[in-house]
């Protein structure tokens, strides 16, 4: 970490993989989440690429942080939604959730999937690009939203592109509240 990110104290939690099975909320998320995802392929052409996380393990490595915080009242962002599966599975666990996401129609499937399983996630559309400065005057009002939400998160779960880890790691550092933990 830089002299110049040390002043925020950003935990990194290492995920371990655990393959207890899940509970059949998160099975049945996973599955409308294919489906959503498959009647949106069928229906347009072009479609965005994704780095899919492994859900399973996403969902143990929450549910172990749940369990370690052990409060009340947590908050989940996940940066880089795609279609908000992690961040639905955080909600079904009852941590209050939202994804950033830079592609609107992820959004729209993201939303799709947490109204189809009674979920209140939201999903934002911006890109954590748009925080680089940090002067919240000069950005639309989805960056300012986004950038809120990665503030008062209590855990950050970020799944990105090979090349964008240590970008990515960079802007959590500079933004998040203090004792936050990345996943």
């Amino acid at each position: 970490m830089s002299d110049s990110l040390t002043s925020r104290s950003l935990i990194p939690v290492p995920v371990i993989a655990c393959w207890d099975p899940v509970p059949a909320a998160v099975t049945d998320l996973i599955d409308q989440a294919q489906r959503i995802w498959d009647q949106r392929s069928a229906d347009e052409s072009r479609l965005v690429s994704l780095v899919n996380s492994n859900y399973y393990i996403a969902f143990h490595a929450i549910k172990q942080q749940i369990q370690e915080l052990n409060r009340p009242g947590l908050r989940l962002v996940e940066l880089g939604s795609g279609c908000g599966v992690v961040a639905n599975i955080a909600a079904l666990l009852g941590v209050e959730s939202s994804g950033i996401e830079i592609e609107p129609g992820l959004c729209e499937l993201s939303n799709q999937l947490a109204t189809a399983c009674k979920l209140s996630t939201k999903f934002i559309p911006c890109s954590y690009r748009d925080w680089e400065g940090g002067q919240t005057s000069k950005m639309s009002v989805a960056a300012r939203k986004g950038l809120s939400a990665l503030r008062e998160a209590d855990l950050i779960y970020g799944y990105p592109w090979p090349s964008e880890q240590t970008y990515l790691a960079s802007v959590v550092k500079q933004h998040c509240k203090h004792g936050a933990r990345y996943l």
